[in-house]
């Protein structure tokens, strides 16, 4: 069973390590590069899914690794994103006039929306489910480091319909959740200050991160 508990109190096992990640996040600009490593990172906590956080080594094997997890999700959200395009654009391509004012844009787009509906419903279920793949194609491809390992459709799929999987990720949004709650009320009352919401938000990412990640890999060994 996944220990969630531990789970969630691996981020705090060495403020020294997290405080490193929470640094990835930080700083405005160069986090764009940074939070490549961060990500990183948070793969290895998934690899190694125990009480300790693991030691920061191999930064630029670290940022790699992080650019893969965010290509990985890219090519998994293709067909939501092509979809969105095509519905999108055969719209506009019929009711849109060069002339059209920002208010009847706004208005055509409003009613198209709403004339759409049962097309929007199933294509907010096909995000959803897209969203619900990528951390366990994460957790392919976290095993040996192969990209390949990613699109193991078979393996992911089997896994993803799994109860315990289904559960972590109820645990998981849940949680983070509660955390953006209370990394929100403490950013707005130190708001003052400038620096400290961009701090906290740095700290909401890696814990978030160190903590989703390691439920992952703990769920992933147990259904292999």
């Amino acid at each position: 069973m996944v220990n969630y508990v531990d789970a969630i109190k691996k981020p705090f096992s060495d403020w020294k390590k997290l405080s490193i990640g929470a640094l990835m996040y930080l700083l405005p600009f160069l986090n764009f590069l940074t939070g490549f490593i961060g990500r990183g990172y948070t793969l290895e906590c998934a690899k190694h899914h125990n009480k300790k956080l693991p030691v920061w080594k191999k930064f630029w094997q670290l940022f790699v690794r992080g650019v893969v997890m965010v290509v990985v999700g890219l090519i998994y959200a293709l067909p939501f994103l092509i979809v969105l395009s095509v519905m999108l654009g055969s719209a506009l391509a019929e009711n849109v006039t060069a002339t059209m004012s920002e208010e009847a844009f706004v208005a055509f787009l409003e009613s198209t929306f709403v004339a759409m509906g049962f097309q929007i419903v199933l294509l907010l279920l096909l995000m959803a489910f897209t969203i619900y793949c990528i951390p366990m194609a994460l957790m392919h491809y976290m095993q040996h480091y192969k990209f390949g390992d990613a699109f193991q459709l078979n393996s992911i799929l089997q896994k993803v319909f799994s109860v315990k999987y289904l559960i972590t990720c109820i645990v998981i949004v849940a949680y983070t959740f509660v955390l953006s709650g209370v990394a929100g009320l403490l950013s707005g009352l130190t708001k003052i200050t400038v620096v400290l919401p961009y701090v906290i938000n740095a700290y909401f990412s890696i814990i978030t991160g160190i903590t989703s990640m390691t439920m992952f890999g703990e769920v992933y060994k147990e259904l292999k």
